[in-house]
C-alpha cells in the first residue's frame, strides 16, 4: 500500500508479546521492512509512534510507513 509516491505503508501482523511493568505495557513487534524486532509502550504508539532502526515509524493503527528514499 502506499501513501504517495515517497512513502511505503505496510500493515503488522500483530504483537508477538505484550507484558506490564510498573504500570505501563509494551508490545514486542517484527517491523515488515526489515524484519527486527521493535519493543514499544502502548502509550507511546498511540502518541508520536515508534522508530526503527531501519528508519519505519511504527503508528497505534498497526499502520508502518517509511520514506523510500530511507
Amino acid at each position: 500500500m502506499t501513501n504517495s509516491n515517497s512513502t511505503e505503508t505496510r500493515q503488522i501482523d500483530g504483537y508477538k508479546r505484550k507484558w506490564h511493568e510498573m504500570g505501563r505495557t509494551r508490545i514486542l513487534v517484527t517491523c515488515p521492512f526489515c524484519g527486527a524486532d521493535i519493543i514499544a509502550y502502548l502509550w507511546s504508539l498511540a502518541g508520536l509512534g515508534k522508530k526503527c532502526s531501519c528508519g519505519a515509524k511504527l503508528h497505534g493503527s498497526g499502520e508502518v510507513t517509511k520514506d523510500r528514499t530511507s
